[in-house]
């Protein structure tokens, strides 16, 4: 993923105000009560940082590949990153529900954990979709130039 400054900074400014919004509507959904937006902001915050994080893990993965003598064509880079952030971030995140609850509960609300991790994955993948739709669209206008 060969994004420039101004597009990773898009896509952190992005996946934040997502995270922001998806967190506090559905706070909002499930209590209906309106509450003070900083607590959501500083959800939002840690959710979006741990994504990039899970991103830059995988990025360094991907990199590490290649101290093995296996080069990925770029067709195929940008797909196998955007698998393993997924994969680690819902994995993770997951996990970190489960470890929140009792062990007779496990049943009952595993399923609501993966859901939460699952949809946020698809915020993920909305942040990066539009990054590089962007840096494409930046590369073609340079090339008509």
């Amino acid at each position: 993923m060969n994004l420039s400054s101004r597009q990773w900074l898009l896509a952190c400014v992005l996946d934040v105000c997502i995270k922001i919004v998806y967190t506090y509507c559905a706070f909002f959904l499930l209590t209906f009560i309106a509450a003070p937006v900083a607590p959501f902001v500083y959800i939002g915050v840690a959710i979006s940082i741990y994504h990039f994080l899970c991103l830059f893990l995988a990025l360094s993965t991907a990199a590490s590949l290649e101290l093995i003598r296996i080069e990925l064509a770029p067709a195929l880079r940008f797909p196998l990153v955007l698998i393993l952030t997924n994969v680690l971030f819902v994995a993770s995140l997951s996990t970190l529900f489960m470890m929140t609850i009792r062990p007779s509960e496990i049943g009952r609300t595993a399923v609501g954990g993966v859901g939460i991790s699952l949809f946020l994955m698809t915020t993920n993948l909305v942040t990066l979709s539009v990054a590089a739709g962007f840096s494409c669209m930046m590369s073609h206008a340079r090339r008509s130039l």
